[in-house]
């Protein structure tokens, strides 16, 4: 393994965790850039572990060996996070935001792994999420030009020039990271609403089962056409409570054009 792929930092009583948490950040080259759909070439996982604090009385020490002790055998609450920038900069357009804090928590009070994965957009980058947004939103192309409000599908035809809605995003440098850490052949329990991402994983050889307590959603007028979409591509699954919540939305909300456009609903 070539050290310089991994760097490492021991993060003092983190606010976000309320612990000690280890950073470690595995920098992709050109290549796997381009493999596995990254926007940016660091990806980074906070690992937080009760053992964690023990390894600060230590002066010299092998964080590969330390990482493969406080997991041995163990079961690993997992949380892979795509980059959001807009919602961690408080766009109520998704709950990407409101799921990263939940599996923070969720981590914190029972140790595990968050992996932020930069995949913005499905992979398709900050850049294209604007144009994508502002026709979801606004119903307006770049150049200013209003075509009417498309839901997320009908935007990516648009932008991208193609028949059918395409996810860019590959978990597969999540799988090459654990196998370097020596935790692949652990088992996972995935913070996730999406069953494609956990046979995803499965698929890679990163046994994964949907973690039992799911992550709470805040769906509001703004996003309801984000869970719509999703339904509809059959690539998440949600409870009962969560169907009723989406029901009353759109039983209360205003047709707009963005709705109209959503005719396969």
């Amino acid at each position: 393994m070539n050290n310089d792929k991994i760097s490492f930092y021991l993060q003092n009583n983190n606010n976000l965790f309320n612990a000690d948490v280890l950073t470690v950040c595995y920098k992709a080259d050109e290549n796997e850039i381009k493999e596995y759909g990254l926007t940016s070439p660091n990806i980074v996982l906070f690992i937080k572990n009760d053992k964690i604090s023990e390894i600060k009385a230590e002066n010299d020490c092998n964080y590969y060996d330390e990482i493969k002790k406080m997991f041995s055998e163990k079961k690993i609450i997992l949380r892979i996070q795509s980059e959001c920038f807009l919602g961690m900069y408080g766009d109520s357009h998704c709950d990407c935001e409101i799921q990263r804090i939940n599996s923070i928590k969720i981590i914190s009070q029972n140790d595990g792994i968050l992996v932020h994965l930069p995949q913005e957009a499905q992979g398709w980058g900050l850049h294209y999420k604007l144009k994508e947004l502002e026709l979801q939103v606004s119903g307006r192309t770049s150049n200013g030009e209003y075509i009417g409000k498309k839901d997320r599908d009908s935007a990516q035809k648009i932008l991208l020039d193609v028949n059918n809605f395409c996810d860019n995003r590959n978990y597969g440098i999540v799988a090459k990271i654990f196998k370097e850490l020596s935790i692949d052949k652990n088992t996972f329990l995935l913070i996730t609403d999406s069953e494609k991402k956990v046979s995803n994983l499965n698929n890679m050889g990163i046994k994964s089962i949907k973690y039992s307590d799911d992550i709470s959603t805040r769906i509001n007028a703004d996003n309801v056409s984000e869970y719509l979409v999703k339904i509809y591509n059959s690539t998440h699954n949600y409870d009962e409570e969560i169907i009723s919540s989406i029901f009353k939305i759109i039983s209360k909300r205003k047709y707009n054009e963005q709705d109209k456009s959503m005719k396969k609903f």
